[in-house]
């Protein structure tokens, strides 16, 4: 079924109306930026992401809505990619209603900061600069750390109930708080409506889920602690989730037919436990790799999530991108249609596992095995293109592309070796003297050469080498050329296949590293 896309219009406008940032008030980064290698190009991690999906199946999908509405730019909402995908991966948490409250706070931001200089720490950061200058040197080196250990003891004055840990990442200050002993809190929660926050103190009882809620509208009694940090973050979040326990996933494969089997990498993340259910998350691969799923306690199956991160490829030499070779034979593999099995330990000690799973039709395990193929082979094809070339992962990837890649691979280890048909009409060429043109009545051979030609990879355009094909045992048709001009004879040289027709195409590599 056809989905209800947005017009380029629509996202035009979308995208101008929150000053082309993300939509995600606890995010808000910018979306585009211009690239080092072209004053031309641009880099867009933005998504115009439907609130209600764009067609059946998708998350929040509404049927009761028409394709105008769906289509509309009241159905949009401005995000980064990372956040596009959460909000899909994790429909239950972020409703329909959430999202246009997003969409609503960030357009008016938007409107709040037009004309006016965005807020900067450059102020303070000169200041801190200027005190630490002329300290002594291991002051400054720890003066981080000081900072830090100094705010988390302050805090826990307030309230020693708590234990206090703060940190400081991609301009985010986050505070964590565990309890040291039973503490009684009340929280008024005020601009939720009352379903939204019993939905998400549901989950977080029930599944484990983290319960998470903006402290612009939140009061809190019994703790000074508490008191101090939503006074003093009125633009920040409050989360509250159970204690996470380090857990090993383990995944291997088995073929189907000769019980060959493969072991993966083991998978480090942690389990959130709620009363019926509970969520494991966890990576591999240097956290290129992503595991997740909620498995409930009262059901066998459990829907798992993968996902690749690409970014962490961003910039790298493709010929050295890490765990490259091992994700692609692992995607490549379950299209072929190894069985996946799993299992999941807790301190040593398994809780569950799961054996014979079939993913080899799922659109996201053969999109990406297609996706990882063409990076391997873009790889192997680089260290004879004498160009550094570098990963970006922004790149489009079309079947022409992913089509030219292979081939020219298949060249290069001698694996290309096309057939003909006999009688086919293999090559044509233009020739003016006679005796060239002269036609064998026996089969022939015949060398065509042609200037290696341009291609483009993840945005830099390199040069293939010289390409060569022989032709053997191919016969001969001459024509007169009627487009030759009338002072000259031209002759057009049509070669058929025969049955003993061979093809060997190869690139002048030698030629081409002297070059």
């Amino acid at each position: 079924m056809a989905r209800d896309e947005f017009t380029k219009a629509t996202i035009e406008r979308l995208r101008a109306r929150v000053g082309n940032r993300c939509s995600n008030p606890s995010c808000r980064v910018p979306t585009t930026a211009g690239t080092s290698e072209s004053p031309s190009r641009v880099n867009s991690i933005g998504i115009a992401a439907h609130i209600c999906a764009a067609a059946p199946g998708g998350p929040r999908y509404d049927p009761k809505m028409t394709v105008e509405s769906r289509r509309s730019i009241d159905n949009a909402i401005w995000l980064c990619s990372n956040c596009s995908i959460d909000i899909d991966k994790d429909e239950g948490r972020y409703s329909v209603e959430s999202l246009h409250d997003w969409k609503s706070r960030a357009e008016a931001l938007a409107r709040a900061e037009l004309g006016k200089r965005l807020p900067s720490q450059s102020d303070t950061i000169d200041t801190v600069a200027t005190a630490l200058t002329g300290m002594p040197k291991n002051y400054i080196v720890n003066a981080i750390d000081n900072v830090h250990t100094a705010t988390s003891q302050a805090l826990q004055n307030l309230d020693p109930r708590f234990l206090v840990r703060t940190a400081h990442h991609n301009d985010v200050t986050y505070y964590e708080i565990h309890a040291k002993e039973d503490a009684h809190i009340s929280m008024t929660f005020g601009g939720a409506s009352f379903e939204e926050v019993a939905e998400k103190f549901s989950r977080l009882e029930d599944h484990g889920e983290r319960f998470e809620i903006d402290t612009e509208n939140l009061s809190v009694k019994g703790s000074d602690l508490l008191q101090q940090l939503m006074q003093g973050s009125p633009q920040g979040k409050l989360s509250i989730s159970p204690q996470p326990h380090p857990a090993l996933q383990k995944l291997w494969l088995r073929h189907p037919t000769t019980a060959e089997t493969v072991i993966f990498d083991d998978i480090h993340g942690t389990v959130s436990v709620g009363s019926e259910s509970y969520i494991y998350d966890g990576y591999a691969c240097g956290r290129l790799f992503r595991f997740h799923y909620r498995k409930s306690f009262s059901k066998i199956k459990a829907r798992i999530n993968i996902q690749l991160n690409l970014m962490n490829w961003e910039g790298k030499p493709i010929t050295t991108l890490p765990h490259l070779n091992k994700l692609q034979r692992l995607f490549a593999r379950l299209v072929e249609g190894w069985e996946v099995n799993t299992s999941l330990e807790v301190n040593g000690i398994e809780i569950s596992s799961g054996h014979g799973l079939q993913v080899s039709q799922e659109e996201f395990v053969r999109q990406t095995n297609v996706l990882l193929t063409y990076i391997k082979a873009a790889a192997e094809l680089a260290p004879f293109l004498h160009q550094e070339v570098k990963f970006a992962s922004d790149f489009l990837l079309t079947d022409a592309q992913h089509n030219k890649i292979m081939n020219s691979v298949s060249i290069y280890k001698g694996e290309y070796n096309p057939e003909f048909a006999d009688g086919e009409l293999v090559a044509t060429a233009t020739v003016v003297n006679e005796r060239e043109a002269f036609s064998n009545e026996g089969p022939v051979t015949y060398l065509v050469e042609e200037d290696g030609e341009c291609i483009e990879l993840f945005g830099t355009t390199v040069k293939l080498p010289k390409k060569r094909t022989l032709f053997t045992d191919m016969v001969t048709k001459l024509t007169r050329d009627s487009s030759a001009p009338e002072d000259e004879q031209g002759y057009v040289l049509e070669l058929y296949a025969t049955e003993t027709t061979k093809c060997r195409i190869e690139f002048d590599t030698i030629n081409s590293a002297e070059a």
